[in-house]
């Protein structure tokens, strides 16, 4: 700040916490406001105002700012997130023309969700005019489907694309234990771009999912560190994350997994694996509330987006209140486009670093994370 703008505020008294304590608590005619608006999430107490001294104590702060402009950004901008759309697979020409609908109407990738129904050899028709090397493409399968892997791959070798210009994620639903992930698909493991290893959670509570990701993620890396090497094990995992309607909130959740997952690498010694080298996938799961019919979920689905994309996601998947409904899909799949496109938050690395309450909420959802990780190890 120029000496010009501090004479700015020459004439204003700097108000301290306390001072804004006093004047809120006379507002209220003697009513402390604290007592008044303090409510609780995850069992941490949430206030009603915070300056910077909520912030002085927290060490690694200036280690996470504007880490998300990513040197191979294929796009340019400075916060970029990749917009996807499931594709449920049960007939392969169709799901063929819903992906290509999807890829030439604002969508970044597809993700093919074979969980319904699990045909053989159809990759090489799900692909059809869809080049991988240009857009995302993720497979859901059940744990008992390796075919479609080795399909992908052998439509890979046929094709002859460049592995190094693939990127995807493959999710395996009803999956083997964590430990036993890593020895899966080898041979995806040796690309890059492709997340073989993706680990999910099934804990209700914000602190609660990271503790039980973090443990996984140890799980996989204790298993494969005899046989892999390390900050390759660590760079094929993905995770996957849902993300509510409470704003703030999830906003802190994914900001502290990055943290932690961070914090993981370093305790094994790994050099050269930054914060946003870990990919984590949000989904905003569809929401149906009668008072808000029709299309409550694109109410609910546009606050998620924005949770998931300024905590940090590195690909997020709107999911429609029916895969049926043509217009519900597509208002999902616009969810990102628009904020993008009108909203910009692409336009800023990282837009709410530094800011006060979440960087302190985003601090203390990591503390309270961390312990319950360390209960798990005992």
């Amino acid at each position: 700040m120029s000496k010009r703008q501090e004479n700015l505020f020459i004439d204003f008294e700097k108000a301290s916490k306390s001072t804004w304590h006093q004047k809120a608590t006379s507002d209220l005619k003697g009513e402390d406001v604290y007592e008044k608006y303090n409510r609780s999430f995850d069992d941490i107490t949430l206030e009603p105002y915070y300056d910077k001294t909520d912030i002085q104590s927290i060490q690694h702060i200036h280690a996470f700012q504007n880490r998300f402009s990513l040197k191979n950004n294929p796009t340019g901008e400075n916060r970029y997130w990749q917009n996807l759309q499931r594709i449920i697979v049960s007939d392969s020409q169709q799901a063929n023309a819903q992906a290509l609908e999807a890829l030439n109407n604002g969508a970044d990738g597809v993700i093919f969700d074979f969980t319904h129904h699990q045909p053989k050899h159809v990759v090489k028709e799900l692909l059809k005019d869809i080049q991988p090397a240009y857009c995302n493409v993720s497979f859901i399968i059940n744990k008992d489907a390796d075919h479609v892997v080795n399909e992908y791959l052998q439509f890979i070798s046929e094709d002859h694309i460049d592995k190094d210009s693939l990127n995807g994620i493959f999710i395996i639903e009803g999956s083997p234990e964590p430990s036993n992930l890593f020895i899966r698909y080898t041979d995806l493991q040796q690309i890059s771009g492709l997340k073989s290893i993706n680990i999910q959670s099934t804990e209700d509570s914000p602190s609660g999912a990271i503790a039980d990701l973090l443990f996984r993620v140890m799980q996989v890396i204790e298993t494969g560190k005899d046989n892999s090497d390390i900050k390759k094990l660590f760079s094929a995992i993905s995770l996957t994350m849902q993300v509510s309607a409470n704003y703030f909130e999830e906003i802190a959740k994914i900001r502290a997994m990055r943290n932690l997952f961070y914090q993981m690498v370093q305790s094994y010694g790994v050099n050269g694996f930054s914060p946003e080298d870990l990919h984590i996938h949000c989904i905003s799961p569809a929401w149906i509330e009668e008072k808000y019919q029709p299309h409550g979920n694109m109410l609910k689905s546009t606050t998620a987006a924005m949770s998931a994309i300024l905590g940090g996601c590195d690909s997020l998947e709107v999911q429609p209140e029916s895969y049926d409904n043509p217009l519900m899909t597509r208002i999902a799949r616009n969810v990102s486009t628009i904020l993008k496109e009108e909203s910009y938050l692409n336009a800023t690395a990282d837009p709410v670093a530094g800011s006060y309450y979440i960087e302190s909420l985003t601090d203390k959802l990591a503390q309270k994370a961390w312990a319950e990780f360390q209960e798990k190890l005992n």
